[in-house]
């Protein structure tokens, strides 16, 4: 839901790392949390990472994360 977004903004605020999974999100609300959490992470200047469909990691700047290359199975998905 929109209110577990705004849980999660405030997690990102007090700089701990998020993950959402909206997978099970209808499509318009899944956007619209998208939208707000993206701005909140460029307010934060943090780090965005889709995970897998749907799930994204929202880490803060006070974080590093390194993403692994796609392996050539992940690609095939992707495409």
């Amino acid at each position: 839901s929109f209110d577990d977004a705004v849980a999660a903004a405030h997690g990102l605020k007090r700089g701990e790392q998020q993950i959402i999974n909206l997978s099970g999100t209808e499509p318009v609300l899944r956007q619209k949390i998208v939208d707000f959490m993206s701005g909140v992470n460029f307010a934060h200047e943090g780090t965005w990472e889709e995970v897998g469909e749907n799930v994204y990691l929202i880490v803060p700047s006070n974080a590093y994360v390194e993403i692994a290359p796609p392996t050539p199975r992940v690609n095939a998905l992707r495409n």
